[in-house]
């Protein structure tokens, strides 16, 4: 009966999930589609994205909006080989935009803090296999399920944190090189 009920919490977990990032989708979309529309109405064009807009964020948002930012502009292919068009905005605005990028890439290496997050929950999941073990005693195939949706859900968050945090810092990557590119220009 545990168990009945131990999946039934997993799978609603997994399925809010789900639905909480189609509406997060749904919703970068329509932000792209403002930027489109806004782009079209006369401001110089970096891609899909003005330059004003870009020059704007890269200045005055802080860095969570600027990774999203950028990042959305990286994965939609919107600012692909527009060397000339990147070479238009100040000079000082690139340079403060490679700071940014460094900061942002720095932000979410996962050198810094992956390997002891792994340590410390394979303790975690020792100590509560042993905790758990010791009070199901008697239905040892409950306590080897318990383990084993425990440490699938910590695999699945580690894949989804490290996954998020690749794209963050291939993003920085990419933008430092191409600002770096049109300051030569």
């Amino acid at each position: 009966m545990n168990f009945i009920w131990l999946v039934l919490i997993t799978l609603t977990l997994i399925g809010g999930y789900g639905y909480r990032r189609l509406k997060k989708k749904n919703e970068i979309n329509q932000k792209n589609i403002e930027y489109i529309n806004y782009s079209i109405n006369g401001n110089r064009l970096i891609g899909n994205v003005d330059k004003n807009s870009l020059e704007h964020n890269i200045l005055n948002s802080n860095n969570n909006t600027l990774a999203k930012f950028m990042k959305e502009l990286y994965f939609s292919g919107a600012i692909k080989n527009q060397f000339e068009e990147l070479a238009m905005i100040d000079k000082n605005v690139l340079e403060y935009g490679i700071i940014r990028m460094k900061v942002l890439e720095e932000k979410h290496d996962l050198s810094k803090f992956f390997a002891p997050t792994v340590v410390l929950m394979i303790a975690y999941v020792t100590t509560y296999s042993a905790f758990i073990n010791a009070f199901l005693k008697e239905l040892p195939t409950l306590a080897v399920t318990v383990d084993v949706v425990i440490i699938s859900m910590l695999v699945i968050f580690l894949i989804r944190v490290s996954e998020s945090n690749r794209r963050y810092r291939e993003t920085a990557v990419y933008f430092i090189c191409l600002f770096e590119k049109a300051l030569k220009l």
